[in-house]
């Protein structure tokens, strides 16, 4: 998968290129090249599989986004149980349900079980681990302040 921005000036950038730049150089955001297709019957599987929490669904989604050619699939499955598995509960994502004011249960989605307590646990976690991937690979060190 290549990324281009949006403002039209960069184009053909890898993820790992895209990742660590940031902003394109013409100020724009990177997007993919192309937005992958989920029919309903794959997110269909993906809701009801047995086997399939959040870090399956995970892999599945970077997979669409980040070519095998880029990260392995033993790199991913490194990449996504690293940053999952300090989460202060058995699945990543805790679910709740309630009753509403008018008696109708509604489901709770808790995304606060990560280790600072915020929903950014879930998605920058994963984004530390690729980078410290990549960098790992090219015998290089950055200090990222965030």
């Amino acid at each position: 998968m290549l990324y281009s921005s949006t403002r039209g000036g960069v184009s053909g950038l890898s993820f790992e290129e895209a990742l660590f730049s940031g902003y394109a150089t013409d100020g724009g955001l990177l997007i993919p090249a192309r937005i992958p297709f989920l029919s309903k019957d794959i997110l269909e599987e993906w809701r009801t599989h047995p086997k399939f929490c959040y870090k399956e669904i995970v892999k599945r989604v970077v997979r669409l986004f980040v070519s095998e050619s880029e990260i392995s699939g033993d790199e991913l499955d490194l990449c996504v149980g690293k940053p999952y598995s300090t989460f202060g509960i058995g699945e990543t994502i805790g679910f709740r349900q309630i009753k509403n004011a008018t008696g109708n249960v509604v489901n709770i989605v808790e995304l606060f079980h990560g280790p600072t307590g915020s929903f950014k646990d879930l998605s920058l976690s994963l984004i530390g681990q690729l980078m410290n991937l990549f960098l790992e690979k090219r015998k290089k060190h950055i200090i990222l302040l965030v």
